[in-house]
């Protein structure tokens, strides 16, 4: 079985085609290829100089495509696997954080936009919520306020969006 098999799909690869207590050695030779054929040795040399905790951040534009089947196979590359030979220690145990990203289609709705003073509170029973604040519902404007409602002038505590 190929290589391509690993890098793309690991945990099936290794179950399937690998002997049983060889498992370590070819994620390591997977590892071995992944930074020398497809990081390449000058890539990988620059990300692998550091110790310090850092973030690989790999663009895969035209992901959200149905049919762009190599960004979604890029995807699922152990990038953090990668290292310069069996016996090495892997990106991932250099401290370098991998994160693979991709354009997004517009999601189909947008949140709620807050102000840096508002909160947002949900409630089924607005009415009650309302007066449990001291606020006089709404509907409820011309009626008398409730017992322990706010003095009259008052800054109100939930404001009330158009």
């Amino acid at each position: 079985m190929s290589r391509q098999q690993g890098l793309f799909d690991l945990r099936n690869y290794l179950r399937h085609y690998v002997e049983e207590g060889k498992e370590a050695a070819s994620v390591a030779e997977i590892g071995v290829c992944i930074a020398e054929e497809v990081l390449g040795a000058d890539i990988f040399r620059t990300l692998a100089a550091s110790r310090s905790q850092r973030t690989l951040r790999i663009q895969l534009p035209g992901a959200t495509e149905e049919d762009n089947h190599l960004a979604a196979a890029l995807a699922r590359v152990p990038w953090e696997m990668a290292r310069a030979a069996a016996d090495q220690p892997t990106l991932g145990e250099r401290n370098l954080l991998v994160r693979v990203v991709h354009d997004m289609a517009a999601p189909a709705t947008q949140p709620l936009a807050l102000g840096k003073d508002e909160c947002l509170r949900v409630t089924s029973k607005p009415n009650e919520f309302l007066r449990s604040i001291g606020e006089t519902p709404p509907d409820e404007k011309d009626a008398p306020a409730p017992t322990g409602g706010l003095p009259k002038g008052a800054p109100p505590k939930v404001a009330v969006r158009p």
